[in-house]
């Protein structure tokens, strides 16, 4: 068809090109290789030591290590072979050497203890300094080892700024917030909170963008990694408590760039509703919208309307995670801002969220009175909102970024049928807009604990 001819070189050219080489193959081959644990071996002899480690596995019963002891250290943050889900016999390399190394119980035997000082938010190379002094775990750091007075004031803060510096939110990871505030999951900087919403305006407009940048461009005249913003999802906060789901965008006819459209109907959104303070969570909205207003084409009005939201502008969106950061911590978030992370931990300590979701009252584009806080059945344990996304397929579902990404290029595959693509694509919508809801229920929150504390 037009779209399979499309992706054909008129020239005949092959779209591959021969390489020699040799000179890198054999640099990976013998060259030394670096990594914890490394003593100086080749690609190839570091080859032969790891099968030697897999054909022992079986037999192995007590851990999988063949160096002992491990080289436990910061690395082992990202560890792949971490498994927090120890049953039917299945094994965690990350809890196999960390138990040999600390002689620690692992899976520990009581929630949260110990906690691997790995897990330490924004731990960064202090992480190995830690461990080389042989602080293993979160609980055998004091705030003196984290630059803080006794009492968990930062020495370094400058009294003159405001906000939580990263020293406290990682002593509120490790002592919790109730060692400040008394029967209380929740620390707030008041102050730094209440001036930064002093500066909102009502309506309050809560953006988020879905996006890609594929290696393989999915049509003609783009190169690898170009961006594509496929989707947004636009919720306002009214004054009077109303939440309102105003506009929304999904472009994934196959081949086709959706950044001009995304551009129209963004610039339509915000134009229609020019009045109000928009929020982002994190940077990627700015970032996304300052790379395609300057890539691509656009109308005087679009512009006009659109230059302003950037981070040097008239109107620019303010970056809700960077409030998070400096005013927020929820226990049960591990000190992350990442919304993800701080909605379920948010909504447990809201008695305003319980109120307002807590019946099946939200209804919008893509949701008939849906119920938002919702208890487990089971085990009682309030329910993650994003885990109420599921459809019968869990094939279509959509709960993250990665997700989405993955769902677009099932779009953009020209025999995707008709069934499959509808359901893929209600499922993006759905997870968008459940996106800057979830800002929205943050910020209700923040009103709510603001409230409580006078």
């Amino acid at each position: 068809d037009e779209k399979s001819r499309e992706l054909i070189l008129q020239s005949g050219e092959s779209l591959l090109t021969q390489v020699n080489v040799d000179d890198v193959a054999d640099m990976v081959l013998e060259g030394k290789l670096e990594f914890p644990g490394c003593d100086g071996q080749n690609f190839r002899e570091s080859v032969t030591k790891w099968a030697d480690v897999m054909s022992n596995c079986a037999s192995n019963t007590n851990g999988i290590s063949m160096i002992s002891p491990p080289p436990i250290g910061g690395q082992c943050r990202m560890c792949e072979y971490r498994n927090d889900m120890t049953t039917d016999g299945q094994r965690s390399g990350f809890d196999e050497c960390w138990q040999e190394v600390t002689a620690a119980t692992f899976p520990p035997e009581e929630p949260d203890i110990p906690r691997p000082v790995v897990d330490l938010w924004y731990g960064g190379l202090t992480t190995n300094k830690y461990i080389s002094a042989q602080k293993y775990f979160m609980e055998d750091l004091s705030p003196s080892d984290l630059g803080l007075s006794a009492d968990g004031t930062d020495k370094k803060k400058n009294t003159k700024k405001l906000g939580i510096t990263r020293a406290q939110r990682q002593w509120y990871q490790i002592a919790g917030v109730s060692s400040l505030s008394p029967n209380s999951d929740v620390e707030l900087d008041m102050k730094y909170l209440r001036d930064e919403m002093d500066t909102w305006c009502f309506p309050f407009h809560f953006v988020d963008f879905e996006t890609t940048s594929p290696a393989l461009p999915y049509s003609t005249g783009k190169s690898p990694f170009d961006l594509l913003a496929f989707q947004f999802s636009h919720h306002m906060l009214h004054e009077n408590g109303e939440v309102e789901h105003v506009s929304e965008f999904l472009h994934a006819v196959p081949g086709e760039c959706p950044n001009s459209l995304f551009l129209d109907a963004f610039s339509r959104a915000m134009g229609d509703s020019n009045k109000g303070t928009v929020f982002r969570w994190g940077a990627h909205e700015n970032t996304v919208l300052s790379t395609l207003l300057q890539r691509h084409n656009t109308s005087f009005e679009t512009s006009q309307v659109l230059e302003p939201l950037l981070s040097d502008g008239s109107r620019a969106m303010v970056d809700l995670m960077q409030v998070a950061t400096k005013s927020y911590f929820v226990a049960g978030s591990g000190a992350s801002s990442s919304i993800k992370n701080l909605l379920l931990p948010t909504m447990r300590a809201s008695e305003k969220l319980r109120r307002i979701y807590g019946e099946a009252t939200y209804s919008s584009r893509n949701f008939s009175h849906q119920q938002w806080w919702q208890m487990e059945s089971e085990r009682g344990g309030l329910l993650d909102p994003y885990s109420l996304l599921g459809t019968e397929d869990k094939g279509d579902r959509v709960a993250d970024g990665g997700d989405a990404i993955v769902a677009y290029n099932v779009l953009q595959q020209i025999n995707t049928n008709v069934q499959t693509r509808a359901k893929i694509e209600a499922s993006l919508l759905r997870y968008c807009e459940l996106d800057t809801l979830a800002m929205i229920m943050i910020v209700q929150a923040w009103q709510g604990f603001l409230e409580i504390r006078g």
